[in-house]
Order: C-alpha cells, then structure tokens, then sequence
C-alpha cells in the first residue's frame, strides 16, 4: 500500500489489516476516488464530444454508480464495524 506523497514512499500494511484500510481509504476520499474514475473514463472518450453528450454518455452508466454506492455503503458499514469493535475491546 503506498500514499500520494512527494517522495511516493510505500507504508507496510500487514495483511490482516489491508481491507480495512482500503475500505477506511475509499470512504474518506471518495471524492479522489470519483475524480480519478471520471478523469480516466473522460481520457477514453472520443475528442470530438461536446459537453451535452458527454454528459449524456456519463449519466447511463446506472449500474457502475450503483455498484460504486454498493460498494461505498459496504465500506462504511465496515470501517463503523471495525472501529466500534476495536474501541470496545480498549
């Protein structure tokens, strides 16, 4: 696992808790996370497309921004656990 950093230095995570902090990370930065998802998804579009269809284009994508909330309600419901438990237990 590494952080955007100015040297891009790596952490070691152990195994046990890399999910978490994936999890930890996709909910706090969401926004980075949507960001980089429509910067890469706008790359693959074609040059020649207005904003009006590009915009259309963006919107019929139900399934990906329901899987994305999937997966961002899961994250939530996770990291809530996880913390919950750990301050229980000190």
């Amino acid at each position: 696992m590494s952080r955007a950093t100015k040297h891009n230095q790596a952490i070691p995570v152990h195994a046990k808790f890399q999910y978490f902090l994936l999890m930890c990370f996709y909910c706090c930065r969401l926004e980075h996370v949507v960001r980089t998802y429509t910067k890469t998804w706008l790359e693959g579009q074609p040059p020649d497309a207005d904003m009006s269809q590009l915009t259309t284009r963006f919107q019929e994508q139900d399934e990906l921004f329901a899987k994305m909330h999937e997966r961002f309600v899961e994250g939530h419901a996770h990291v809530k656990a996880s913390l919950e438990a750990y301050l229980c237990e000190h």
